[in-house]
Parts: structure tokens; sequence; C-alpha cells
């Protein structure tokens, strides 16, 4: 079975490398129930470190929009 890959980077997850489930729209914003997806633990801390709650559940709730940002 391949490894998953991360839909931020582009690049595969191995399974002794550290994985987080990002929620789309922020638990606190509403998103507990909504979509996921797995993500290499530094994509996930880059994602946090760069962007609000806020801006997560208003302007980056989607793959897509998250991979436009500039960072």
């Amino acid at each position: 079975m391949s490894d998953p890959i991360c839909p931020l980077c582009d690049r595969p997850i191995p399974r002794d490398v550290k994985q987080s489930v990002h929620h789309l729209i922020p638990k606190l914003r509403g998103g507990k129930d909504g979509p996921t997806v797995l993500l290499h633990q530094i994509c996930h801390n880059e994602i946090h470190a760069a962007l609000s709650e806020t801006e997560l559940a208003r302007r980056y709730n989607t793959v897509d929009a998250l991979r436009a940002h500039p960072q």
C-alpha cells in the first residue's frame, strides 16, 4: 500500500513521519464535524502559524485556497 499524499505539498506522508488531521473549518468556528485532510505535521504547523482561526474559516477553508496562500 502506498503512502498517502499531503494535499498541501503533494509529497507522500510516510508512516514514520509525523502527520496530522486538519479541519478545513476550524473546530472553534463550527467545523468540528466538517471535512478534514491528512497533512504532514510540519505543513499543518505552517498553516496555523500563518493564518488565524477566523481567516481559516472565512477564506482558507479548502485545500485549493490554502495552496493559493502566498506562504
